[in-house]
């Protein structure tokens, strides 16, 4: 599902680990390339909880100060970092416009479930390093 489109019909509030990716827009890691645009792996223990809170935290609209846009997820407040930081960042990288994201969604409770830590491991271990986002500040 895009991250505009995340609501209390389409996600339960259950355990699991959700992808954030930028459909077609391969990524240069130290190993390779990664052509799927994943940017960050995460977990909760109520994914819609968690993914409003990023869909909240990304929406471009609302005004929210700079010192604490994104301090409900840290995917969000690395992107913003970035976006803020950056003069005409957006303009410069359209792509990364937050309505762009897609965020794909595993339940703990579905038959073959890979928790974060194994699929950030396996990240690893084919390009080199985590996703582009998946960094603690």
């Amino acid at each position: 599902m895009d991250l505009n489109s995340i609501n209390s019909r389409n996600v339960q509030p259950l355990p699991g680990v959700y992808k954030i990716y930028l459909p077609n827009y391969p990524c240069a890691r130290l190993l390779g390339t990664d052509v799927s645009g994943l940017l960050y792996i995460g977990k909760s223990i109520n994914l819609r909880q968690r993914l409003n809170n990023l869909r909240l935290a990304c929406d471009l609209n609302q005004d929210i100060a700079p010192e604490i846009r994104g301090e409900k997820h840290i995917f969000a407040k690395g992107l913003f970092q970035l976006i803020e930081g950056i003069p005409n960042f957006l303009n410069n990288h359209p792509r990364l416009n937050p309505a762009n994201f897609y965020i794909e969604v595993h339940y703990e409770n579905q038959t073959g479930f890979t928790s974060e830590e194994e699929l950030i491991r396996s990240y690893m271990m084919t390009y080199g390093e985590v996703p582009p986002f998946n960094f603690k500040r």
